[in-house]
């Protein structure tokens, strides 16, 4: 009675690992054969445009400017405008590394395999979400940059 139980639920295991597997094909197969149409979309929607690079600048200009009317009237001192600079570009690598954790756990989700978290969808929303995090990347290293030639400025 006990062997007929254990190789039954064996068996059933081994029917449940099965299906799960040809769900997981089924759906990397749907990926790979939407054609060159799929891909081209996603990658169009993954890369910055020119408009992402002046917003980019803008932000950076707004946040430096912010860290030195902030550092000025309200810390009374032109030495912390380069703490809230950094801190404004550390938060901005923060929120890239976020984005990048939930779109990892996205694919994990859409694959059903937490093993293949690190695999594209080629869907176009995955493709505006890359670009959204290299935009949040590229703000904090430019802030990032610019507090360290303010510091360079300010201290030699």
């Amino acid at each position: 009675m006990k062997e007929n139980n254990k190789s039954s639920f064996r068996r059933i295991n081994k029917e449940r690992r099965k299906a799960h597997q040809q769900q997981v094909d089924d759906q990397v197969l749907d990926i790979q054969s939407g054609g060159i149409e799929r891909e081209v979309d996603y990658l169009s929607s993954k890369k910055l445009r020119w408009f992402d690079y002046i917003i980019i600048a803008l932000i950076c200009a707004i946040i430096t400017g912010f860290s030195f009317i902030l550092g000025i009237f309200a810390l009374k001192s032109l030495e912390r405008t380069e703490f809230i600079t950094t801190a404004f570009g550390a938060v901005s690598v923060f929120i890239w590394l976020l984005i990048g954790f939930i779109r990892n756990n996205h694919s994990a989700k859409f694959y059903n395999d937490s093993r293949r978290r690190y695999q594209s969808t080629f869907t176009v929303e995955e493709g505006r979400n890359r670009r959204i995090g290299k935009m949040f990347l590229l703000t904090g290293v430019i802030l990032l940059i610019i507090s360290g030639v303010i510091a360079l400025i300010l201290y030699l």
